[in-house]
């Protein structure tokens, strides 16, 4: 490089158009070199040669291919979904169940008997809506239904007699067992 420039200038001082006019003659071109704006032949070379090797086409239907999920993206987000759901109907599971613990404690506070706390809750869930929240039907519930309240004893009568098979009044608890007895080992035999 340093030859070619004592040939470009020899013995004289050059203006800057006769230094153009002279790099041009040999061929030679300036760049600044702080911009950038040199690149060796042999780079320039290799990349022209990838470029050119390069199968835009294909690169193209890969990327198609990614987005639409071949490479298990929808997969994924399929995963994903049902596990939220999973989640979501385990949650919904366990709020049922927390509201019906809720009720049942509420029920059996209120005055029902334990026996039937459970199903008074259900009766009473029931009831309720966006209008009725669960103290009021749990209220309106107790008034109709006083027999599952626990300061209400019920009281049944016992009858005393039965009829036989002859249609007969039987006041013996002992002749309807020994009759229902063998009408059974009458089956069975």
């Amino acid at each position: 490089m340093e030859e070619e420039l004592k040939e470009l200038f020899g013995e004289n001082s050059l203006s800057y158009d006769d230094f153009s006019k002279a790099i041009e003659e040999k061929g030679m071109k300036l760049a600044n070199l702080s911009a950038g704006g040199y690149i060796a032949k042999s780079k320039y070379d290799d990349d022209v040669k990838k470029a050119k090797n390069l199968d835009y086409k294909k690169k193209y239907e890969d990327l198609e291919a990614s987005i639409q999920g071949d490479d298990g993206i929808n997969a994924k987000l399929k995963n994903i979904t049902t596990e939220r759901d999973d989640y979501k109907s385990k949650y919904e599971d366990l709020n049922s169940k927390y509201s019906m613990l809720d009720a049942t404690t509420k029920v059996t506070t209120a005055g029902i008997k334990p026996e039937f706390a459970k199903f008074v809750a259900s009766e009473v869930l029931g009831q309720v809506s966006d209008t009725l929240d669960f103290d009021t039907a749990l209220k309106a519930y107790k008034a109709k239904n006083p027999q599952f309240n626990s300061e209400t004893t019920v009281v049944r009568k016992k009858v005393g007699s039965s009829l036989s098979l002859d249609g007969k009044e039987i006041n013996n608890q002992e002749e309807t067992n020994k009759t229902m007895n063998d009408l059974i080992r009458s089956v069975r035999d």
